[in-house]
């Protein structure tokens, strides 16, 4: 299904990062207002992912978060909606200009969309507001990608949210397939059964192979390792199917469950992957099923 150059060092085994984790620092929706709190989060990131998605909100300081990434080569993606300061229209844009302005954001390596509303992959609106970033970008950085964060439903046949099918058909052939640089796609699934292997086969399927057709980079966001951790499932395997399954145009994000329904989870999910060792010797059966 997918092209692979697999890359073996020595027996294979790598003691690496993953490829990258998304990031608010809230609990319950709320804020984490304790500055400390919020730098061992920082220091376990960095620790563990070679890249962070972080979502731009109220109530934190986030270009502490641009400084310390860029201070650890860590690559910065910017996420913003018209949920995350309550303004509507464009007027959530102006807030991440005044992010814009500040030295470090310039070796930010894209800005991403998220949004909610499954009609605005059909007007003129997405279209737009990507017009308008690329544009209020160029005297930054103009090397930033610009992309859009959508949910998508993982086999779940009543769900609220489209099937990636549904996603695959809003951008093939459509202006907006041609407008976007990557694409983030979040995977929500039924987490009172976990099933890795159902879990993998319908997101790693033809329709992900036609949105890949379009010659942009696609994330993965899955935040399925924090309820392995919960229900005491090893993550090892998912983890070597995520990262046996990259190419330079397919990749992905850990999410991290920030709720007290999973207490304690997010601290105990990072220590679970440090632990992780890649063994890319077992791409080869991975790749071939």
């Amino acid at each position: 299904m997918f092209s692979l150059v697999l890359f073996f060092i020595g027996i294979g085994v790598v003691n690496s990062k993953i490829s990258g984790i998304e990031y608010i620092p809230v609990f319950d929706n709320n804020p984490k207002a304790n500055e400390t709190t919020i730098q061992h989060d920082l220091d376990f990131i960095t620790d563990s992912a070679n890249s962070v998605l972080i979502g731009y909100r109220t109530g934190y300081n986030a270009t502490n978060m641009l400084d310390h990434f860029y201070k650890k080569n860590v690559d910065v993606y910017v996420e913003i909606s018209e949920h995350s300061f309550n303004e509507p229209n464009l007027k959530y844009l102006d807030n991440l200009e005044k992010l814009m302005s500040h030295k470090t954001f310039e070796s930010v390596k894209g800005v991403i969309l998220r949004y909610y509303d499954e009609e605005n992959y059909s007007n003129r609106i997405l279209v737009d507001d990507i017009k308008s970033v690329k544009n209020r970008l160029k005297d930054v950085n103009s090397d930033i990608k610009v992309g859009i964060n959508y949910w998508f439903n993982v086999g779940r046949e009543y769900s609220q949210y489209p099937s990636l099918k549904t996603v695959k058909n809003a951008f093939v052939g459509k202006e907006i397939g041609k407008s976007i640089d990557f694409l983030v796609l979040d995977a929500l699934f039924d987490f009172s059964t976990i099933d890795p292997s159902f879990f993998i086969n319908n997101i790693y399927n033809k329709d992900l192979d036609e949105l890949l057709k379009l010659g942009i980079k696609v994330n993965i966001a899955t935040g399925i390792l924090s309820k392995m951790v919960y229900h005491n499932q090893s993550i090892n395997g998912i983890l070597d199917e995520l990262n046996c399954k990259k190419t330079e145009n397919l990749d992905y994000f850990i999410d991290l469950d920030r709720s007290s329904l999973f207490k304690d989870q997010e601290l105990k999910t990072y220590k679970e992957i440090q632990k992780y060792v890649f063994d890319k010797t077992k791409c080869k059966n991975i790749v071939d099923n």
